[in-house]
């Protein structure tokens, strides 16, 4: 069984820490899943997610957690990008 590492990175703060961590992986032979979500896909937060896709670093999943009643209907589609880690781990 291969292991895979799955990160999920919420915003600039988390991805500062985990960005050595996701390039280094892989070139460890440890596949890396990288889910971005919430602030990384907010306009108002600039956009950071384009930062992560310039680094040529694939995006498994994105979660829009949005604001509101939009946050409490992604929370299933967060659970299910997990599962989905959790299985291929």
């Amino acid at each position: 069984m291969v292991r895979r590492l799955c990160i999920l990175t919420t915003g600039r703060a988390d991805w500062n820490l985990l960005a050595p961590v996701a390039r280094a992986a892989p070139a460890a032979g440890l596949p890396v899943d990288l889910i971005v979500a919430a602030g990384h896909l907010d306009p108002d937060q600039g956009l950071t997610v384009r930062a992560i896709e310039a680094e040529g670093l694939p995006i498994a999943a994105r979660i829009d957690w949005g604001q509101g009643t939009a946050a409490t209907r992604a929370a299933p589609a967060s659970v299910d990008v997990l599962l989905h880690c959790a299985a291929h781990s």
